[in-house]
């Protein structure tokens, strides 16, 4: 999937947009979406990463009626758990 930000729009510092590529660069873990490169251009911003079918959590239990299984609950909230404990290793805070 590519994002693409539009730089006449954006409201993000560009010295940020650039600091968040450098820590996606470093950050491979299988809970975490991954990062395949950028592109910068005089008009947009692109950064390829992994599709995710599903925006968000809240997405993904709102297209399974609401509500997720205990069993399914527990394996995401581990996998997450799991992603956050890996990023606060190398010292970043999301």
């Amino acid at each position: 999937m590519i994002k693409k930000v539009d730089k006449s729009k954006s409201a993000m510092p560009w010295r940020k947009l650039y600091q968040e590529v450098e820590i996606l660069k470093r950050l491979q873990h299988p809970y975490l979406v991954k990062y395949f490169g950028s592109r910068d251009n005089s008009s947009y911003f692109e950064i390829s990463i992994e599709y995710v079918p599903f925006s968000d959590l809240k997405q993904y239990t709102k297209n399974r009626g609401g509500m997720l299984a205990k069993e399914v609950t527990k394996l995401v909230a581990s996998q997450i758990f799991s992603a956050v404990a890996f990023i606060y290793r190398r010292y970043y805070i999301h």
